[in-house]
C-alpha cells in the first residue's frame, strides 16, 4: 500500500517538474529550441520576408503541437523508469507504457513530416530543389546526426592535437606530453 502511495506521489511530482520545465522551455527562442528550420536561412534559399514570416508562424504552430506530446513522453518515461525497477516488475504494464511512448514518438514524427511539407509548400520551384537537396542537413535531426557528427564538425573548425602517448603520472613526478600530432590542419 505504501509503495502505491509513493508511486502516485512520485508521478505527481515528476509531472509538476515536467510542466514547470516545459514552460521554461517555451520561453526559449527558436535559436535555442526547435531548430528544424534554421537551415532554411543558411541553405541559400533566399527567402522573401513573407516566406520568413510564414515559416515563423509554422514553427510556432509546431512548437505548440509538440510540447504537450513531449511532456507526455517525459511523464510516461518517468513512470516506466519507476515501474521497471525492483523485484516485482509488471511486464504487461511496462510493455503497455513502451507501446504508448512509441505511439507518441510516431505521432511526433508525423507532425514533423507534415511541418516539412507545409514549409515546402510555400517555396518556389528553385527553392524546392535546394530544400530537397539539403533537407537532411537543414533539419538538424539529432537522431540522424548523432553527437559524433557534431564532434567531427567541431574538430574540422580548427587545429586539434591528439596525444599519442604520455608517461604515467603516477610513476613519475612530472607528466610532460612526449608526442603530439596535429590533425585536421
Amino acid at each position: 500500500m505504501r509503495t502505491l502511495e509513493f508511486l502516485k506521489s512520485y508521478v505527481v511530482i515528476t509531472l509538476l517538474f515536467v510542466i514547470i520545465g516545459s514552460t521554461a522551455i517555451g520561453q526559449c527562442t527558436g535559436h535555442e529550441r526547435f531548430q528544424d528550420d534554421r537551415g532554411l536561412h543558411r541553405g541559400g534559399l533566399n527567402l522573401s520576408d513573407e516566406q520568413q514570416e510564414q515559416i515563423k508562424t509554422f514553427r510556432l504552430e509546431l512548437m505548440k503541437e509538440m510540447t504537450p506530446i513531449k511532456n507526455e513522453i517525459k511523464v510516461k518515461t518517468a513512470e516506466l523508469n519507476m515501474i521497471s525497477t525492483g523485484d516485482n516488475v509488471d511486464t504487461k504494464k511496462v510493455n503497455s507504457l513502451l507501446d504508448e511512448i512509441g505511439s507518441l514518438k510516431t505521432k511526433m514524427a508525423k507532425k514533423k513530416f507534415a511541418h516539412k511539407q507545409k514549409l515546402r509548400g510555400i517555396l518556389t520551384d528553385e527553392q524546392k530543389v535546394l530544400f530537397d537537396a539539403h533537407a537532411g542537413k537543414m533539419f538538424g535531426n539529432k537522431a540522424k546526426r548523432g553527437d559524433g557528427q557534431m564532434m567531427k564538425h567541431r574538430m574540422h573548425k580548427g587545429k586539434r592535437t591528439v596525444v599519442k602517448s604520455a608517461p604515467d603520472q603516477y610513476n613519475k613526478k612530472e607528466c610532460p606530453l612526449k608526442e603530439k600530432t596535429e590533425i585536421f590542419g
